[in-house]
């Protein structure tokens, strides 16, 4: 671009602000590609857990034990039966003697 000798200020500031916009991108490049470079992917610095809250309901003073219903001894026959290895087809005959004997 020819400047003219009445506007050479305004060339001389257009040049100037030309070359700035210009090392701006260049700045903005280079700081982007070398943050690229230092990143590790799957690593993303020390991760805080708080602990899981603790619900439980307060035990009030004098109250009875909780019930062990005889639906719970069904379960409780049930899972350790399975664990235990008891096949399908005699499940609910364990089942039976087992929650009728507690």
């Amino acid at each position: 671009m020819r400047c003219s000798p009445g506007f050479a200020t305004a060339c001389s500031y257009l040049r100037d602000m030309k070359r700035l916009i210009a090392a701006s991108i260049v700045l903005a490049c280079l700081t982007v590609s070398a943050t690229a470079q230092t990143t590790i992917p799957g690593t993303y610095g020390p991760v805080t857990t708080m602990p899981p809250p603790v619900y439980s309901a307060p035990r009030l003073p004098n109250s009875p034990p909780p019930l062990d219903t005889f639906g719970d001894k069904v379960s409780r026959c049930v899972q350790y039966g399975s664990s235990q290895g008891v096949q399908p087809g005699q499940i609910g005959q364990y089942t039976r003697e087992c929650a009728n004997s507690q």
